[in-house]
């Protein structure tokens, strides 16, 4: 009854490689915005949680809406846009503990209040990354057919917009 499901089967080298640049700097744009508006609306500065759930939130909302106004974005890799920005991550993680491994946790992981230029790790590498993934799980998800009403709803939505 709802499992409206479309499919374009042909690979499109053009939107592989705008998914691929386009997403993690899209999921670091939108992030950024997006947690700066949560820690202003709940009056908090570098709030781990804040910043880490807004970009999983705009990582998998950006690859749903992707993958819903465009079928063609899980065949065109929108399932592996994670791997470079993951991979990037992974190679920062090393680096900076085989020259500092007590600087790892602060400069990668955690914002600590009052690190200056610590914690920018964080921002351009590893909430990018996490948000990539997401959008991956997003488009994955939207590949799927809708099985509920408020899903169909959505998707018509999304796709109706993307139309005009």
């Amino acid at each position: 009854m709802f499992s409206t499901e479309v499919r374009s089967s042909r690979f499109s080298p053009i939107f592989f490689i705008l998914q691929l640049f386009l997403a993690p700097l899209g999921s670091l744009i939108c992030g950024l915005v997006i947690a700066g508006l949560l820690e202003n609306l709940f009056g908090v500065r570098n709030n781990n949680f804040v910043s880490y759930s807004s970009f999983v939130l705009e990582g998998f909302i950006l690859g749903y809406a992707t993958q819903t106004a465009y079928p063609r974005a899980q065949q065109s890799g929108g399932l592996w846009v994670w791997i470079p920005p993951v991979c990037m991550a992974i190679y920062a993680v090393i680096e900076q503990f085989e020259r500092n491994p007590g600087k790892l946790i602060g400069n990668y992981f955690l914002f600590r209040s009052g690190s200056g230029i610590e914690g920018m790790g964080i921002v351009f590498v590893t909430l990018p990354a996490i948000s990539s993934c997401f959008y991956s799980v997003g488009i994955l998800i939207a590949s799927r057919p809708a099985k509920t009403r408020l899903g169909a709803a959505v998707r018509n939505s999304i796709t109706a917009r993307s139309s005009s």
